[in-house]
């Protein structure tokens, strides 16, 4: 049986090249997004191009009940989880005067408990299979302000 790895956010971006990299490696993969349509098409040019299972689930994870359905999704697959990496997040340009009300609710949700809750409800069986590794990504942002970064 392949390794497994969950990448949170995995259809753009970062979280897509991990998975195509993983995916080359011989890593089976599991990953959620918003949009069920990219889903479907990453699914299958994963799958495709690799000869690996891709596993997917809709799911915005800046709604903590979507998080924890993705947790349930993957504890289901009954595998071994080696790699996690908490990926999804996203940001809303502006400045802290001027953006959006619960724009800095939605953002802490979708880029910090997300990562949480993913690793919280992972963790125990990747402890219990004593292995495994978990990385967060984070942008520049979390060293560095920047012009129009907003609560971000």
């Amino acid at each position: 049986m392949n390794k497994l790895i969950v990448v949170t956010g995995g259809t753009k971006g970062i979280g897509r090249a991990i998975l195509n990299r993983f995916a080359q490696a011989g890593f089976d993969v599991a990953t959620c997004a918003r949009k069920q349509q990219e889903l479907t098409d990453l699914k299958q040019q994963l799958e495709s191009a690799h000869s690996v299972q891709a596993f997917v689930k809709q799911a915005d994870m800046s709604v903590i009940d979507q998080v924890k359905d993705f947790v349930k999704y993957i504890l289901a697959l009954q595998r071994p989880v080696d790699v996690l990496v908490n990926n999804a997040g996203y940001f809303v340009p502006g400045s802290v005067i001027s953006e959006p009300e619960g724009s800095l609710e939605s953002m802490i949700n979708s880029n910090l408990y997300s990562a949480y809750y993913t690793s919280r409800g992972l963790a125990g069986k990747m402890m219990e299979q004593r292995e495994g590794h978990i990385f967060n990504i984070c942008s520049i942002a979390s060293i560095k302000a920047y012009p129009n970064g907003g609560s971000y």
